[in-house]
């Protein structure tokens, strides 16, 4: 995913969530599902990121990695933005473990506000 992407998808974010950010201040969250998981789950994932969230913002994504020692990339995974009014990262760690089987999960978490709120 390039930056202009990024960006843009971090703006759709802010926009989309204003009840999840009531008060000018968010927690956003990203994260990256691989290709494996299938549509059917992302479905649920979508139905427990609007409930547990208020929102999301998804975007196919191309990303790499030095895990095993040996560069790899991955076209296809699936990567998440979400603005919620506290850190969630606990509750979609555990949902992505207990409900799509993934042992571990890419993400990233961090403090934003909302301009003009």
């Amino acid at each position: 995913m390039s930056i202009k992407s990024f960006l843009l998808a971090l703006a759709l974010v802010v926009v989309l969530a204003s009840s999840a950010l009531a008060g000018g201040k968010a927690t956003v969250h990203f994260f990256a599902l691989p290709d494996s998981v299938p549509a059917v789950e992302l479905v649920k994932l979508n139905g427990f990121l609007n409930q547990t969230a208020g929102g999301f913002t998804a975007m196919r994504s191309q990303g790499g990695s030095m895990i095993s020692g040996v560069s790899e990339s991955k076209e296809g995974n699936m990567s998440y933005l979400v603005a919620a009014d506290r850190n969630l990262s606990k509750e979609i760690m555990a949902y992505a473990k207990e409900k799509l089987g993934l042992p571990t999960l890419f993400i990233l978490v961090w403090k934003a506000d909302r301009p003009g709120q």
